[in-house]
């Protein structure tokens, strides 16, 4: 689908939010000025003088092109544009779902991904994490980091109790052990003493 015809398609949306047509209004006028407006212009500048940050996708390393990198989703009421410093600009897509399940952005695994968002849901970014994040890295959202536990993400914070709990469970029967140990040793010393004393004795 060309340009005209992506625009064309969420027109009718963009167009239900006043902010939006007050944005075109001046973009039209503005263009006016220099001849015949061109109306996908008009219509991409009214779009990004309104538009809000949705989401932030960012992530550290190998993919997907060798180095660190970041996508955005940028919206007007529900219609999203994506944009991105490793994949070419997309859409605009007609909600942030279309987005999310389209944009070549959100298909790949990435390394330590982090995701920023105001507008998704917890259960929303953390469904999204699970799709993005390798399950040997960790992922923060909304920079509270989680990590893999029997296929979950959950929080690291989590993660570090339990293993603290493990560790002086540990510590407790090390020491559980040891104490049985002495106590074997010390009755072998008596017994032993006994045993020379009887000897002597004799």
């Amino acid at each position: 689908m060309d340009e005209y015809k992506q625009w064309g398609k969420v027109l009718p949306k963009l167009l239900g939010e006043r902010d939006f047509v007050d944005a075109l209004v001046e973009a039209i006028k503005e263009s006016s000025k220099h001849g015949v407006p061109d109306m996908l212009d008009c219509i991409r500048t009214a779009f990004g003088a309104c538009a809000e940050e949705v989401l932030h996708f960012f992530w550290d390393g190998t993919t997907p092109l060798s180095c660190s990198g970041s996508t955005w989703l940028h919206a007007v009421g529900d219609v999203c544009l994506c944009t991105s410093t490793d994949w070419e600009e997309s859409g605009p897509y007609e909600s942030i779902k279309e987005a999310l399940n389209t944009a070549d952005s959100f298909q790949t695994e990435a390394n330590d991904p982090g995701l920023d968002s105001r507008h998704l849901s917890e259960k929303e970014l953390l469904s999204l994490a699970r799709r993005l994040c390798q399950e040997e890295c960790r992922v923060h959202i909304n920079g509270d980091a989680y990590g893999w536990e029997g296929g979950k993400l959950v929080p690291v914070d989590e993660l570090e109790e339990e293993v603290e709990e493990e560790e002086e469970e540990e510590e407790e029967e090390a020491e559980e052990e040891e104490e049985t140990e002495n106590g074997e040793t010390d009755e072998d010393d008596e017994q032993e003493g006994d045993e020379q004393k009887s000897q002597q004795a004799s």
